[in-house]
């Protein structure tokens, strides 16, 4: 998948061997910062357990962005080269990026509900204290 990928930038600025490494060498770096967050992620989760309190949820929403747009970065030389394994390990790795972005959404969307004040039912009707 990184070569496919390396090749198609290549191809598409148009470089030599040289501009091949660099392209290739910053397609690693992509790679390592985002395992780089994960990894961050990982610390503020774990920390967040020991002292009590609730993880820092910025950290997991830019990673994940991150993640996403890393693999649409590699998806698109690899749909455009056609090879039938390669553009399924796409879809798996696809999938499972927008599972886990489903289960935080339907997770965060649970606890608003749990932690939001229950209104009364005539509660525009009560009047405001001054």
């Amino acid at each position: 998948m990184h070569a496919t990928a390396a090749a198609y930038f290549r191809a598409l600025c148009d470089c030599g061997l040289d501009g091949l490494i660099r392209i290739s060498n910053a397609l690693s770096a992509i790679k390592l910062l985002i395992a780089a967050g994960f990894l961050a992620y990982l610390i503020e989760f774990l920390r967040a357990r020991v002292t009590g309190r609730a993880p820092n949820q910025e950290t997991l929403d830019y990673v994940l962005l991150a993640a996403v747009s890393a693999l649409m970065l590699w998806a698109w030389p690899a749909l455009r080269s056609g090879e039938t394994d390669l553009i399924r390990l796409l879809a798996t790795q696809f999938l499972l990026l927008i599972g886990t972005l489903i289960v935080i959404y339907i997770e965060r969307e649970c606890v608003a509900k749990e932690s939001a004040p229950a209104l009364h039912p005539d509660a525009e009707a009560l009047p405001v204290a001054a």
